[in-house]
């Protein structure tokens, strides 16, 4: 599979060429034409019709298509992927699943915060159908406002050809009056993410357990409770209280001073701050890489192996954070005292190995944020900034460099077992290097 090209200048187009037909409900009639989507200047609609002619898109239905955008707008943008795909996660964010009676294009839409993915896939059987998706199968990364600029303005269009027609107050004005209004309201906006999150529609998740997500923010930080819903959805486990998290901190957790801290600083002295930017134009990877490769630099480690004690200075914490591995939490975190600026530390892991990852997570988390939040929590949820902090952290313990002059282009197990004991990082860790590292081009 290729991987999109992110460049200066990221695009996404999603078109409809109006084509007469006769056929339908009204609706359909109106809208009917050649869909035709381009991302970063390729083409994820092109096939061939049965007779093998090259089209640039299928003749479909542009209400249906809007009508689906409207419904799972809100997941679209919200939701991201989970470990094991589910079949409602496939209706929210795969354009195959549209039905009605066309032949959708073979493409995903999901999201991590900031940047979108959009991926096609060809028609597997190129042998049978009415319209074969044709190329190879790409992915394409845009920055999230990108695409909703680009889904707002398609349901627009389709909105505009029904007024032409004279055609009103269907289900699908009905569904974007709805999107519009809750995203123009903070609370209903806050909602309704944190129900996609969770992985529900509309109005068909838990209010109550939502109402007390949002009532968590209140204590946690909205964006640590946005963090754990994602943690949540792609789990399907329930979300931790604050209550909760106090009690699994207060029993497994370690003091640290999270001011105290060590900060990355910019060539003028200032704290470094990520321009938000650059958050939808390059890859929580290379931010994160970046990241500790500059920290690295401040604090003058060169290849250096980061000792515990070392670690633990960088997170204001005590090596015992890392040596006593009493882990008993589905998750890391650090959960700050509101009444003073001391926080406990609480690492899920009962490896030595992965409780220094952790804690280096936990660190970079810590030089990403702007502003703070009473909870930090490091999660196996694909968001950007979970992802961020992975980056940073196999980078922070095993810089990429230095394993590559200590491996000589030897990536036997033997070979990468070895250099995980010099680092004391696990062989996943080295292993992550090594791919994470292959050319890539996002």
């Amino acid at each position: 599979m290729h991987s999109g090209r992110m460049g200066d200048t990221p695009s996404l187009t999603i078109d409809l060429v109006p084509v007469e037909s006769a056929a339908g409900a009204p609706e359909e009639q109106a809208t009917f034409g050649m869909l035709v989507m381009e991302a970063n200047g390729r083409r994820l609609t092109e096939g061939a019709t049965d007779t093998d002619e090259l089209k640039a898109g299928p003749l479909v239905s542009g209400y249906h298509f809007a009508e689906w955008l409207a419904l799972n707008w809100w997941r679209l943008f919200w939701e991201t992927s989970s470990g094991e795909r589910r079949m409602e996660w496939d209706f929210a964010h795969c354009m195959a699943t549209v039905g009605e009676g066309y032949v959708w294009p073979n493409i995903t839409v999901s999201s991590d915060g900031h940047r979108s993915q959009v991926a096609s896939t060809p028609t597997v059987d190129r042998t049978s159908g009415l319209y074969r998706y044709l190329g190879s199968a790409r992915v394409e990364w845009v920055p999230s406002f990108m695409l909703e600029e680009s889904v707002d303005r398609f349901i627009a269009l389709v909105l505009e050809r029904l007024e032409t027609a004279g055609i009103r107050d269907t289900n699908l004005h009905s569904l974007w009056q709805d999107v519009k209004q809750a995203r123009q309201s903070p609370d209903d906006r806050r909602f309704r993410r944190i129900e996609a999150r969770l992985g529900h529609d509309p109005d068909q998740g838990d209010a109550d357990q939502i109402a007390t997500a949002l009532r968590e923010g209140e204590r946690l930080g909205w964006y640590a409770v946005d963090e754990l819903a994602a943690e949540a959805g792609s789990r399907g486990a329930q979300l931790p209280t604050a209550e909760t998290l106090h009690g699994v901190s207060a029993e497994a957790g370690f003091s640290t001073q999270p001011n105290d801290a060590v900060q990355l600083r910019g060539p003028d002295g200032r704290r470094w701050q990520p321009k938000s930017a650059d958050l939808g134009r390059r890859s929580a990877w290379r931010v994160g890489v970046e990241m500790a490769q500059s920290l690295r630099k401040q604090e003058r480690l060169d290849g250096e192996v980061l000792d515990n004690s070392r670690l633990a200075d960088l997170a204001a914490t005590q090596p015992a954070t890392i040596e006593d591995t009493r882990g008993n939490s589905s998750f890391s975190f650090v959960l700050r005292d509101s009444r003073t600026e001391s926080a406990r530390v609480v690492l899920r892991s009962k490896l030595r190995t992965g409780r220094r990852f952790d804690l280096a997570r936990l660190i970079g988390d810590r030089i990403f944020l702007v502003d703070p939040e009473p909870l930090a929590p490091a999660t196996t949820a694909s968001t950007y900034r979970q992802q961020l902090q992975r980056a940073f952290a196999v980078e922070l313990l095993c810089p990429f460099a230095a394993l590559e002059d200590m491996l000589e282009g030897d990536t036997s197990d033997d070979a990468c077992a070895d250099a995980a004991a010099a680092f004391d990082v696990s062989p996943l860790a080295v292993r992550r290097q090594l791919e994470n590292n292959r050319p890539r081009v996002n």
